[in-house]
């Protein structure tokens, strides 16, 4: 499991010192998107000026929560220019169709695409289908991701990610808002290839967004696998609760490969019957 730290600066002055900061930082990602769909004064060279960090370029259409509002070829246009200048991966939506991406592809030879869909409102019914249009795809990595409106949707991405497996592709599958959580930590668990996490508690670029920090020294997220426990507190509200940190403390003191979330859970009956098999243990609050 790769962590990506998700910036979306106003300003290349802003940018530039966003981007030298994570470089410096004892928490240093393995990748960091830079959204530049609300960027001013974009210049991509100096943007990807070396040194820096590994970088995706995502121009994020307004419909999937961003800012841009251009034509297909305007999209391919500036995300070709990113990866001819160097940056390791650009993020294309699938909403442009394979013709696009296909088109940015043979633009750029031995590029590294991204190919991603976002639904900013729900998690739909179709996500099956969504999926294996993004595995049609020719994206070396594929992300979805969807806004919880329940608990249950979560358990519906793990779902995704375990019955993925035998396309072995690289896949992204996670959850927005405060009822997906979880998702952005248990990922790995169920074979997620990428979470997000914001540099700090005042940046982040989407809801339900968490600290890298929280991900990698609290729950460990690098570290989570097939093996890992799940553990938790179910109630609502949880946000005041702050057990997880003591728990996953005496986690990582005693080795074990465990975790510990916090459950938002509005209705117990269908909570328990989408986790009950993957859950060792709650409490109840």
């Amino acid at each position: 499991m790769k962590i990506v730290v998700s910036i979306a600066p106003g300003s290349m002055e802003d940018a530039l010192s966003k981007l030298n900061a994570l470089r410096r930082s004892p928490d240093l990602p393995d990748l960091i998107e830079i959204r530049i769909d609300r960027l001013e004064g974009l210049d991509m060279e100096k943007l990807l000026q070396r040194p820096r960090p590994k970088v995706i370029i995502t121009n994020r259409h307004r419909n999937e929560g961003g800012g841009f509002e251009g034509s297909a070829e305007e999209q391919v246009r500036i995300l070709s220019s990113a990866l001819r200048m160097g940056a390791e991966y650009a993020d294309i939506e699938l909403r442009w169709g394979m013709r696009q991406i296909r088109r940015l592809l043979s633009a750029v030879p031995g590029a590294h695409l991204i190919v991603s869909h976002h639904d900013p409102e729900k998690t739909p019914a179709t996500i099956r289908r969504v999926m294996k249009r993004l595995c049609a795809s020719p994206g070396h990595i594929l992300k979805l991701v969807t806004s919880a409106n329940d608990i249950a949707d979560n358990k519906k991405m793990f779902d995704l990610l375990v019955q993925s497996r035998p396309s072995r592709r690289r896949i992204a599958a996670f959850c927005m808002n405060e009822r997906g959580q979880i998702s952005r930590i248990l990922a790995p668990i169920f074979g997620g290839a990428l979470t997000y996490a914001a540099a700090s508690g005042d940046e982040t670029t989407a809801p339900g967004q968490m600290t890298v920090t929280d991900l990698k020294k609290i729950y460990r997220v690098p570290k989570l696998n097939g093996r890992t426990r799940i553990f938790g507190l179910v109630g609502n509200p949880v946000s005041h609760s702050t057990g997880f940190r003591f728990h996953n403390l005496v986690f990582a003191r005693n080795s074990l490969n465990a975790v510990y979330v916090n459950f938002l859970v509005d209705d117990l009956r269908r909570f328990l019957g989408s986790f009950r098999n993957a859950l060792s243990g709650l409490s109840i609050t």
